[in-house]
């Protein structure tokens, strides 16, 4: 039988992975906020960007060509090529209209190839897209595409566009995460709820990209196109944290506040243990895997009532000869079917005593209390 425990979150170190041409940041990017009241805190992006030398455009930064590739031992270069065109790139909200501070990879579709590489689409900048445009230079006639880190997961990437002439102007419509609110409904045996407890907090965020899933990789000709060898780091981060406080429950139950949703890079969970005196613990574990406001429910019982199930092959009470006894209610969604079957929810109770198996068993308020006994170790059944 499963038992609910707490996860232990590992701090990670900074992994580096190889790509299949699909280059990605350098590094992390940093927090950002935008201003709409539906949007999440963003990662406004990493890309190299300078001031503008032209006093007409000084608020205006460009952002600067990626780097020339084949910088690893072994990997022919594959020079990027420069042009005439400039590209103004702005980036709004899909859902709100509202102009965004974020990072994207810009890529060149079906670059022509040269005499290492074969043809494919080329990354051509890292740009930090400001709320008011970012400006991106020395850009050849063609066709463009953008791969946003800070866009909601599970979304698809803005359309691709040309770019021709000395200016291209181009607005971007990204769907950027979104934040949700979340409670949390705990009930004591009556069916009242508990207004008072201490909370203890494990959180985690990591990070990684791979790319957009639809380049056209470019291939090393000597690899006789079986393989698309390139150069290129993906990024990876993770961090975590933990805290403990009190809480207490409001009309709508115990606030867990805004949630964000997850983006093409980060990746957030949270792992919540609920303690109240005598009475089992409640767990409650969250992602950000889509932005809609929730409330979960579970039960809180006194500790009284498992004490008496669990017996020693004498008849006597597990608890009275030492045993451990801990339970605990991992909680769920609250949905039509489940906001009043309070009832039904099971606490898992685990029973350690040295000499005995660890035994567990679930315990329901709609149901009989059952007696378990303890089987001695090494004792065939």
């Amino acid at each position: 039988m499963r038992v609910p425990w707490l996860a232990v979150l590992a701090v990670a170190a900074l992994v580096f992975l190889w790509l299949q041409r699909e280059p990605v940041a350098e590094r992390s990017p940093a927090t950002g906020r935008d201003s709409g009241p539906q949007e999440a805190p963003q990662g406004p992006g990493v890309g190299p960007s300078a001031p503008v030398g032209d006093p007409q455009e000084e608020a205006v930064p460009r952002a600067q060509p990626a780097a020339e590739a084949g910088q690893n031992k072994g990997i022919p270069d594959d020079p990027i090529e420069r042009g005439p065109c400039s590209l103004f790139l702005r980036a709004v909200s899909e859902d709100t209209g509202k102009p965004v501070h974020t990072e994207v990879f810009l890529y060149r579709l079906d670059a022509p190839g040269n005499e290492h590489w074969t043809e494919g689409d080329r990354w051509q900048a890292t740009i930090t897209i400001a709320k008011a445009g970012t400006l991106v230079e020395a850009l050849p006639e063609g066709d463009y595409r953008v791969f946003a880190l800070g866009q909601r997961r599970e979304t698809d990437d803005p359309p691709a566009f040309r770019v021709s002439g000395a200016r291209t102007e181009h607005l971007l419509r990204i769907p950027m995460p979104r934040c949700f609110q979340v409670y949390l409904l705990v009930y004591d045996e009556r069916g009242q709820a508990l207004r008072h407890a201490n909370q203890r907090a494990d959180g985690s965020k990591s990070g990684s990209s791979s790319g957009p899933d639809w380049l056209k990789k470019r291939q090393l000709r000597s690899a006789g196109g079986r393989a698309a060898v390139g150069v290129g780091r993906g990024i990876g981060g993770h961090t975590s944290h933990s805290t403990e406080r009190q809480i207490r429950a409001g009309p709508a139950g115990f606030d867990f506040g805004l949630r964000t949703e997850d983006t093409r890079f980060w990746k957030t969970t949270a792992s919540f243990r609920v303690k109240f005196e005598q009475r089992n613990e409640v767990y409650l574990d969250l992602k950000g895997d889509a932005a809609r406001d929730r409330t979960y429910i579970a039960v809180a019982l006194p500790v009284h009532l498992f004490r008496g199930v669990a017996l020693l092959p004498d008849g006597r009470r597990a608890v009275d000869a030492g045993a451990r006894i801990t339970a605990a209610c991992e909680a769920v969604l609250e949905t039509a079917d489940t906001a009043h079957a309070w009832q039904s929810l099971p606490v898992t109770v685990l029973v350690m005593l040295a000499g005995y198996e660890p035994f567990a068993f679930d315990y329901r308020l709609d149901q009989p209390a059952q007696v378990h006994t303890l089987k001695p170790v090494g004792k065939a059944r």
